[in-house]
C-alpha cells in the first residue's frame, strides 16, 4: 500500500484513497446493481435476465441507479479503512522489519471492521435505491438521491435503521479487509519477492489476484446483509434475517448452496472491477503525488 518513493504529505493519504474509492466505484456500479437485483431474494434470475429488465425498465440510465450513494459510501469508506489499514500496520510492526502476514491480516480485519460502522447509513441507502426498480411500484420507497434517503429513512424509521444489517455489514467488511486490502499488500511482497515484479505490473497482477480471492471469501456473507438491509416486516412483524449465521442456514435450507452465490458472476465483476480500479488508480495518485512534491524540492 504505500510507495516508499514517493515523498509526499501523509495527510494527503486520506484524499488519495477517497479518490481511488470512488474512481473504482464508479467503475462497477453496474454490475453491483446487477447482483443486488440477483442476491435479494424472490424469483430466480441469471445475470442476463437481471440486466435486460433493468434495461428494459429503465434504460440504461438505470444501470447507475443509487450511484450517489454509492459513491457517498466511497467517500467514507475508502478513506477509513485503507488509511487506517496502513496506521494500524505500521503500528504493529517492529521499526525496520517488514509486516508479517498475520499483521497484515490483523491490520485488514480491524480497519475494515472500523470503516464498515462509520458508513453503514450510506450502505443501507446503497442497497435500497438500487433495489428500488427491482420492486412491485407499490412498494417502492422512491428516493431521489442519496441524502433523500438518509433523511427519508431517520424520519420514517428511526436513525437506528443506518445500522440494521449492520452485523453482516461489519462481519463482510472485516474480511474485505483481509481478502482484499491486506492480501493486496501482502500479493505485491509475493510478487516483487518471486518474481522480481515492481511498478505498473506489479500492481496489476497483484489486483487480478485480489479480485479472485476477495470475490471468493465475501459473496456469502453480501448476500446475507443484501437481504437483511432490503428486508420489510412479515406479516407478524418480525423480519426473516436478523443475524448473518442463522441467515445464512435459513437461506441454505430454502435455495441450497447456491442461494449464497446467486449474483456471483456480477459480483465477481464488481469485486475484480473495484479492486484494479481502485488500487490502480491510488498508485497512480500516489505516483503524482510524489512527482509533484519532488519537482518543488
Amino acid at each position: 500500500m504505500t510507495n516508499q518513493q514517493a515523498k509526499y504529505p501523509s495527510s494527503l493519504t486520506p484524499f488519495i484513497n477517497m479518490v481511488g474509492g470512488m474512481a473504482g466505484w464508479a467503475l462497477v456500479h453496474p454490475s453491483d446493481l446487477i447482483k443486488t437485483h440477483m442476491a435479494r431474494g424472490g424469483q430466480k434470475v441469471t445475470f442476463m435476465q437481471a440486466a435486460g429488465k433493468l434495461y428494459s425498465e429503465a434504460g440504461v440510465l438505470g444501470f447507475y441507479n443509487g450511484l450517489s450513494a454509492g459513491l457517498a459510501r466511497q467517500v467514507v469508506y475508502a478513506p477509513a479503512r485503507l488509511t487506517l489499514y496502513e496506521v494500524f500496520r505500521d503500528l504493529i510492526v517492529t521499526k525496520g522489519e517488514k509486516p508479517t502476514v498475520p499483521q497484515r491480516i490483523g491490520a485488514g480485519a480491524v480497519s475494515g471492521g472500523i470503516a464498515a460502522v462509520l458508513s453503514c447509513p450510506a450502505e443501507v441507502s446503497l442497497v435500497r435505491m438500487q433495489s428500488d426498480h427491482a420492486a412491485p411500484p407499490e412498494a417502492r420507497r422512491g428516493y431521489t438521491s442519496v441524502f433523500n434517503a438518509l433523511s427519508r429513512i431517520a424520519r420514517e424509521e428511526g436513525v437506528a435503521t443506518y445500522w440494521r444489517g449492520s452485523s453482516p455489514t461489519v462481519v463482510r467488511a472485516i474480511a474485505v479487509g483481509v481478502s482484499q486490502v491486506a492480501f493486496y499488500d501482502q500479493s505485491k511482497a509475493w510478487l516483487y519477492q518471486y518474481g522480481g515484479f515492481t511498478g505498473t505490473p506489479q500492481h496489476l497482477l497483484a489486483s487480478l489476484m485480489t479480485g479472485l480471492f476477495y470475490s471468493a471469501c465475501t459473496m456469502p456473507i453480501e448476500t446475507v446483509k443484501v437481504r437483511m438491509q432490503n428486508q420489510r416486516p412479515q406479516e407478524d412483524g418480525t423480519l426473516k434475517y436478523r443475524s448473518v449465521f442463522p441467515s445464512m442456514a435459513t437461506i441454505v435450507k430454502e435455495e441450497g448452496p447456491r442461494g449464497l452465490f446467486r449474483g456471483y458472476l456480477p459480483y465477481y465483476g464488481r469485486c475484480g472491477g473495484h479492486t484494479i480500479g481502485c488500487f490502480m488508480a491510488i498508485e497512480q495518485l500516489k505516483r503524482a503525488a510524489g512527482w509533484m512534491y519532488s519537482s518543488r524540492s
